[in-house]
């Protein structure tokens, strides 16, 4: 992990102004300091120059009111504190635990040190009144300098990868969201896919049974005599060839009648052609009428019937 991009704004929140200065003088880099060990070094060829540690920004409050401005402040900026160091007394404004809560309330991630000594509330208190939390830390009084900065180094390691998971979590989230969207939407697509495919499977069978019916009709029409509902000469040719052939193979007797109307154009003379056409029909009916099962009936011509 590459320290350029590490969160290393502290802010301090302590009523004594000599700790703000103890604060910076432990976490900020002195530049004068270093320049004078490397003239040193140079000078009395040293080779243990011991690296300085990479700065902190260092921001101080003298109250919990005005911290828990500043942190706002910094949030609003996109530039928030990792880690906090906060006195427990600090008269006359917020102790630190009412300062650390509404702190919590500003900045969730915020870590925080405590900075307490025997004197002041047991730590069963502190736990009681804050609850179990991984994001504080107790700083007893009196502390060296080394014990603040490897808090301060560690807990802006620990706000980064925080920082960094939450990052993954809310990617990861988005990510999964718009898979989500994505299958919503293609299942969407499938399933209009499918209605479609259905009103498509019924219009076809609809289009089916009208072509079958069409079919049927036209089957009528062709093989039907349209004034008498007969078959026509060419179907009754077919049916009578085949009977033929099957009385033939069969020795089976076939009987074939010729019937038709007597001085039949006298009555289309007298009376018309529509009522030679009723005449016609009622004949037909009376011959249908007197069928059997494997008998059959079809108009020859005219007024002749077979």
């Amino acid at each position: 992990m590459s320290t350029d991009s590490l969160n290393r704004r502290i802010l301090v929140v302590d009523d004594n102004p000599s700790i703000h200065d103890d604060f910076r003088s432990i976490l900020q880099f002195d530049t004068e300091s270093e320049a004078l060990e490397r003239a040193r070094s140079a000078l009395f060829g040293d080779a243990s120059l011991i690296q300085a540690h990479e700065p902190f920004q260092v921001d101080c409050a003298d109250q919990g009111q005005v911290a828990s401005d500043l942190v706002q402040a910094a949030n609003n900026a996109g530039r928030p504190y990792a880690v906090a160091f906060v006195d427990m007394r600090m008269p006359p404004g917020w102790d630190g635990l009412e300062t650390i809560e509404q702190l919590w309330k500003v900045d969730a991630g915020l870590q925080v040190v405590v900075c307490t000594a025997y004197s002041d509330q047991p730590w069963g208190e502190i736990r009681e009144r804050i609850g179990r939390t991984d994001k504080l830390l107790i700083l007893q009084k009196p502390f060296n300098g080394i014990e603040a900065l490897q808090l301060a180094t560690a807990l802006c390691w620990k706000w980064d990868l925080a920082n960094k998971a939450v990052g993954q979590l809310h990617e990861l989230s988005r990510l999964v969201e718009e898979r989500t969207a994505e299958l919503q939407r293609a299942n969407q697509q499938l399933t209009n896919i499918n209605s479609a495919l259905m009103r498509t499977v019924v219009n076809l069978e609809s289009a089916q049974t009208e072509i079958l019916r069409q079919n049927g009709e036209l089957e009528r029409l062709a093989s039907r005599d349209p004034l008498t509902g007969c078959l026509n000469r060419r179907a009754f040719y077919a049916l009578f060839e085949k009977a033929f052939a099957e009385s033939r193979e069969h020795g089976s007797e076939l009987c074939c009648v010729m019937v038709d109307i007597d001085n039949f154009k006298r009555v289309n003379d007298r009376y018309g052609h529509a009522v030679g056409d009723q005449a016609i029909q009622a004949v037909a009916n009376c011959l249908s009428a007197g069928l059997r099962l494997t008998d059959t009936v079809g108009r020859y011509g005219g007024e002749e019937f077979c």
